[in-house]
């Protein structure tokens, strides 16, 4: 409570019983700042009520999510006129993918190897290609 233009904070808790923040989403208005007043959640926590002051009047934004096995969807619904645009913002630093060294390996006809691993002189590896 209190923040300007913030829509509050999505974070993915982890197994050390931490949260990870993913998003940090902004919220505006189409006259002033957005000043959160009051949130309120439902009973099953799934529907957040945000309550905040625009100028003189009061806006009450829902937010609901729905969390599936492949990600997440959230609707956002306002009792009247007034958001101009939500933004979601950028993922967290620490979760950019980031590259992994991957062998390569070099697939010769006729040969087959005993071990995923094995080295050639000349190359960097040889793939076992199952028998067709």
């Amino acid at each position: 409570m209190g923040s300007t233009n913030q829509l509050g904070t999505v974070v993915l808790p982890v197994n050390s019983g931490e949260n990870q923040e993913l998003l940090r989403p902004v919220i505006t208005g189409n006259s002033e700042p957005l000043k959160c007043l009051a949130t309120r959640w439902n009973a099953a926590f799934t529907r957040l009520t945000i309550t905040y002051s625009m100028g003189a009047a009061l806006l009450h934004v829902t937010v609901q999510s729905v969390a599936s096995a492949t990600g997440f969807q959230v609707e956002l619904a306002a009792d009247q006129p007034g958001i101009t645009s939500v933004d979601m913002g950028n993922w967290e630093d620490s979760l950019d993918t980031k590259p992994i060294p991957v062998p390569y390996y070099m697939v010769m006809s006729g040969m087959r190897a005993a071990s995923p691993n094995l080295l050639i002189p000349g190359g960097t590896g040889v793939r076992h290609e199952p028998q067709r």
